[in-house]
Parts: C-alpha cells; structure tokens; sequence
C-alpha cells in the first residue's frame, strides 16, 4: 500500500528539484523577471514561472502512482479493493489535473504579459465554473463536533467562492522567499494526516504528489530565492488544494468537514479576508497590490526574512495541528497540541519583542548620535 505514496512523493519531489532550474533559466530567457522595488522585498532580480515546474512535478509524481495501481505487473501485489481505495472508478485525478492546468495556464500569462485584475476575476470565475462542471461540487457542511447540513443548491455558489478564495489566498502570502511554497507543504501534510486518519486514501494521495512537488520547489525558492513560483504557481497550488479539500468532503458528512481544511489554511485564509476588507474599506480595487500584508507588517517592525517566514509557518504548524487534533479521538493529543500552541506563541512573541525592543534602541542610538 505504501509504494504509490512513495512514488507520488519521491517522484514529484525529484522532478520539482531538477525541473525548477531548467524552468528558471526559460524564465529568465523570456524576461520573465521580478525587478526590486515597489512593494517586492527582494534585493536583485529574480526569475518567476517555477510553477511550471511545480505543476509538472505534481503531473509526474501522481502519474507514477496511478500507474503503479492499475498496471499490476509494476506493483503485483495489489488487489481490486486497495486499487478502489485509492483511484475509485470516479477518480478525480484528471479533472483536477485538468482544472488546475486551467489555473496554471491563466497564471503564466499573467506573469508573462500581466492580466488585469478584472479580467483576472472573471477568467478565475470561469475555471471555478468548469469544476463545478466537472463534478467538483460541496454538498454537505459537516461539523467535526457532530452534524451537518445539505447544501442544496447553495452548494454551488459555495463551492466557486471556496475554489477562487484559495486560488487568491495562496497567491496574497506569496509574498517573500518561501512563505508560500511552505504553507502549502505544512497544509499538506495536515491534509494528509486527517484524510489517512479518515479513511479517505484517495485524497491522501492526491496530498502527497503536491506535498513532493511543494517540497522539492523549495530548495530554490527559500531566502534567498533564486526563482519565484510566480502567480502559475500559487493558482495552481490554491487551486489543486481547493479541489482535493473538496474530494475529501465527498465521502459523507463523516468525511472531512469543510471546516477542517479551514482551520488548516487558517493563515492564508486569514490574508485574503484581511486583505479584502481593507481594501475595500478604503474603495480600491480588490486585486491592487500593496505592501500590507501580514509578511510586510512583521518586515516592518524589523523581523528578517527567514524570521518572518518562520514565524509564520509557526502559525501554520499549529492551526494544521489543532485541525488534526479536532479529527483524531486521543484526547491526550489535543492536550500536546495545546501545549504546542501555548509554546509557540510564547516563543513568537518573545521574537517580537525583542526585534521591537532592538529597533526602538536603535532608533534612540541614532538620534542621540544626531544630538551630538
């Protein structure tokens, strides 16, 4: 049973790790270059279009395991239930292939040519509507306490608002080297933890093919970044999570609840819904850039990259395990994730701090020093 995950895994993994810099220098051969300046926090320029290379890592990881399940002369011991447990005869690997093809393929026209924000909305609207069309749809909002409520046809203005809210949250906190490559590694994992905890082995998989691909990009995308995954990468990152939370909350109201998946991209969740109200709150266009986002925000107060980065997947390690801790029946793990969380925080704010703490003496040096 384990070798299709280890193949999904290793594969995307291996494929992300040596496809990424042949994908930077395409990059860097078309112009396909983030200068320094305005709101971008890098020093030099870097080339962007590395979810090309995500996506076809992702393409090649879970390719190897569809084709470990169903040619058997590669994995013999296989047998027809475990075949069914993990590509059931609805499976939803090529559609979601498919779906966030789509996605990639708006992202690096916008990386190469820069789409508008309106027009950006209404081509993310339309990839939303071809899942929908495809059979990607929320029926039921479970609770992970017990109950639940069938949707109708509710589900699916609910389940278009899901797919593009994860497409633009992913691609809010990409923002400085690593931040978004990591969050999606961290939910991921927390993902695939509460699908095996469920029995839900297709998503799992699903999970683990993205998990290598994330992972494998981040070799060169972490301070300091030789290559960005670009908008290609974090709407086909957003989009592939969105679709597999939504294969995962197909089984029945016992499957993963749609809250579940929101208290693990509790981080990028919380960006976008910020993010949105504040600019709206000010009248400007929701798809403005600006710099003040929560990475900048903690840039601003004096935190490095790699502290910021840090801190931030911190947060994201908790939620994901207070999400696995809402799904698993040990209460004793609930009380270790409770510890968790009292430490962390303890540890971020003291980081704070101090970096304030150090900022204003410094701030007090120099205008003693103009004093004198």
């Amino acid at each position: 049973m384990l070798i299709p995950f280890s193949l999904a895994f290793g594969i995307a993994f291996i494929a992300s790790l040596a496809a990424t810099p042949m994908v930077r220098r395409v990059a860097s051969w078309l112009g396909a270059v983030d200068h320094p300046g305005g709101r971008r926090v890098h020093q030099r320029a870097v080339p962007r279009l590395g979810g090309v290379a995500i996506f076809a890592a992702y393409f090649a990881g879970e390719t190897a395991a569809w084709l470990a399940v169903r040619w058997r002369w590669i994995w013999p011991a296989i047998d027809r239930a475990n075949e069914n447990l993990l590509f059931p005869g609805h499976a939803h690997l090529r559609r979601i292939l498919a779906v966030s093809a789509a996605a990639l393929l708006l992202g690096l026209v916008d990386d190469l040519w820069n789409v508008g924000g309106g027009m950006k909305f209404v081509l993310q609207l339309l990839i939303a509507g071809a899942a929908l069309a495809l059979g990607f749809r929320i029926y039921v909002l479970s609770s992970p306490l017990g109950g639940s409520i069938a949707l109708g046809l509710w589900g699916i203005p609910i389940t278009v608002a899901w797919i593009m809210t994860l497409m633009n949250a992913v691609n809010l906190v990409d923002g400085v080297d690593g931040l978004a490559g990591g969050m999606v590694v961290i939910a991921s994992l927390a993902l695939f933890a509460i699908s095996v905890l469920r029995g839900n082995l297709e998503a799992a998989l699903l999970l683990t093919g993205l998990t290598g691909a994330a992972l494998g990009f981040l070799k060169w995308n972490l301070h300091p970044a030789t290559v960005f995954m670009g908008d290609s990468g974090s709407l086909f990152l957003g989009t592939a999570l969105a679709l597999i939370t939504i294969v995962a909350n197909f089984k029945s109201a016992a499957a993963i609840a749609l809250i579940i998946p929101m208290v693990v991209l509790l981080v990028p969740l919380t960006e976008i819904v910020v993010t949105t109200m504040r600019r709206a709150v000010a009248r400007r266009p929701i798809f403005e850039a600006d710099r003040n986002h929560l990475h900048h925000q903690l840039l601003n107060i004096g935190l490095s990259t790699p502290q910021t980065v840090t801190i931030l997947y911190s947060f994201a390690a908790c939620a994901g395990l207070v999400a696995v801790a809402l799904v698993h029946p040990d209460r004793r793990l609930r009380l270790l994730v409770f510890a968790a969380l009292i430490a962390t925080g303890t540890v971020v704010l003291r980081v704070v701090a101090r970096t304030i703490a150090g900022k204003g003496a410094g701030r007090a040096a120099a205008k003693e020093g103009r004093r004198e």
